[in-house]
């Protein structure tokens, strides 16, 4: 698991969307799922 932060580009400037995802394989390929969308900050 780790911290994605995402700018966010609409809205209110220089904030970003912190999120805890998760990496797993499928079919060979890494993918990623977010775990839980920790906010705006």
């Amino acid at each position: 698991m780790f911290v994605k932060v995402v700018p966010n580009n609409k809205g209110r400037k220089n904030t970003s969307f912190i999120y805890l995802t998760e990496a797993y394989r499928e079919n060979g390929k890494v993918k990623h799922r977010t775990v839980r969308n920790l906010g705006l900050f």
